[in-house]
């Protein structure tokens, strides 16, 4: 009787903490991007808990006597979730009482075993191939799942009753963007950072705004006119040899820089609503990238910001120089505008110069709303040799929901708007960037032809390569996608 008593209590406890309205525009990973604190739902919005009299979600009453549920993760790199110890620090003990609430409300133990990061596929696949039943769930960074699916190491989401995919605690309208033919093998869910600490943002020096005589663009941004042309308007004011040896390199001053060379063409691309790979009427997707003039023509103004002309910096952010960021020159105040994510804002801690944050711009004004790019983003599957998939689906999903709910606030609210960020409308273009959220494809389908450090090879080339480097594995491409789909949607 005590015990049914207590496993109801906390029962409770959680079921308060899931059926709430759920995080408001203020706090919510998805507020609509179109206009700042404003809510929504639908198809070209993110899925917002809706206000209600009654939960918004109900846990099934399990008591699991003890069991263990065990996730193999890879080390490093933001793929774990949870936190070993309380540390006093508010993000780390969210994530700690994360997985504490749903032990004590499910009566089991919860846990994560890291692995080698870049041998995980190889890993997995042996523990598959063996039978072994130890793990209940596999994280893994986004391009290996893809690979350790296609090898038939995991069974599709969509067959697991217990997990509630259409709710927004597994990624809003990013779970639509990883289905293939109607079925999901992977998960992107809120016990986990990733995909939130590298929203694509754009971040402006205040002080040396003010010393070219520039407002912060914000009034742009929330009348939804800070699009491509607006940014380009700003072009070359910020350019100057400092120490005046006609030679422009790191110690002199620019109007644009990256957080990371390397995945600034697709920061811009995504943001201006142009994809690689999109996905027919029939939830397939199919490389479009090959037939459109835009994206070559957008790929050009991208190289002539940051690859070419007086704000060239690929003179000395290369591999050989080993400098792929400007966040110090940023800092010092040598950087007008920086193109970054939100897990870069840390390092901005110290910085002297004031900041401010805003979106990625729009192509246009007929853009509906703000895109960022995510990327690199965790995903959960729930591998084949699993014998009880609606527990391991049980877990995963409260897991998810109480992360959305008591873990994501804190690091939207507490660690970015409140002790990172420095004004009241950066706070506001945070939540749009989040409220953007989206993903590449191809960056995790065909990683070797599409991920970042392949488009900054294609940006060094220059625009008169564009065509011709795109096309010279076109076929390979397109072939490697239809197996891929083919062997994601033969089962299931």
């Amino acid at each position: 009787m005590k015990k049914a008593a207590a496993f109801l209590l906390a029962l409770l406890l959680l079921l308060s903490a899931c059926s709430n309205a759920g995080p408001s525009s203020a706090d919510a990973p998805t507020a609509d991007a179109g206009s700042a604190g404003q809510l929504s739902s639908g198809d070209d919005g993110a899925d917002v808990p809706a206000e209600t009299d009654g939960p918004a979600y109900t846990l099934p009453e399990h008591d699991y006597e003890g069991r263990s549920f065990r996730m193999i993760v890879g080390d490093g790199y933001g793929v774990g979730s949870l936190a070993d110890e309380q540390t006093g620090e508010a993000l780390n003990d969210a994530k700690f009482s994360m997985a504490r609430t749903v032990e004590d409300v499910f009566n089991v133990t919860v846990g994560e075993t890291p692995t080698d990061f870049w041998g995980m596929s190889a890993e997995v696949q042996r523990l598959v191939q063996s039978g072994d039943e130890t793990y209940n769930a596999v994280a893994m960074m986004d391009r290996f799942a893809v690979q350790t699916t296609t090898a038939g190491c995991f069974l599709s989401l969509a067959s697991v009753d217990s997990l509630n995919l259409s709710e927004p605690y597994w990624g809003g309208p990013l779970a639509k963007e990883l289905t293939i033919g109607g079925k999901a093998y992977f998960g992107i869910s809120s016990m986990n950072l990733a995909s939130y600490g590298k929203v694509a943002c754009t971040y402006i020096n205040r002080n040396l705004a003010a010393n070219l005589g520039i407002e912060v663009p914000f009034d742009d941004v929330f009348e939804g006119k800070w699009t491509k042309d607006k940014l380009l308007s700003y072009a070359g004011i910020a350019e100057s040899d400092l120490n005046g040896d006609g030679v422009m390199d790191a110690s002199d001053r620019y109007t644009y820089a990256p957080g990371d060379i390397r995945g600034v063409p697709y920061q811009f691309l995504i943001g201006w609503q142009e994809r690689v790979i999109r996905k027919d009427a029939d939830d397939i997707p199919t490389l479009t990238i090959y037939e459109s003039e835009v994206y070559l023509d957008l790929l050009s103004v991208v190289h002539g910001m940051m690859f070419g002309g007086s704000n060239d910096l690929t003179g000395f952010m290369n591999r050989n120089t080993g400098m792929l960021s400007a966040g110090g020159m940023f800092q010092n105040g040598n950087v007008l505008f920086l193109i970054s994510v939100f897990s870069g804002m840390d390092a901005l801690r110290e910085m002297e110069n004031d900041f401010s944050i805003l979106p990625m711009s729009k192509l246009d004004e007929t853009q509906e709303r703000y895109i960022s790019r995510t990327y690199d983003s965790t995903f959960h599957m729930i591998p084949v040799t699993e014998k009880d998939p609606e527990f391991s689906g049980t877990l995963l999903d409260a897991l998810s929901c109480v992360g959305y709910h008591d873990m994501i606030p804190v690091y939207l609210d507490t660690v970015l708007k409140a002790k990172l960020s420095r004004d009241e409308l950066s706070r506001e273009c945070i939540q749009i960037c989040f409220d953007g959220r989206t993903l590449e494809f191809a960056e995790a389908y065909l990683a070797d032809s599409f991920m970042d450090e392949r488009m900054f090879d294609l940006m060094l080339g220059g625009p008169g390569t564009f065509a011709s480097t795109l096309k010279k594995n076109g076929k390979i491409n397109v072939k490697t996608l239809e197996k891929l789909v083919k062997a994601l949607t033969k089962n299931g």
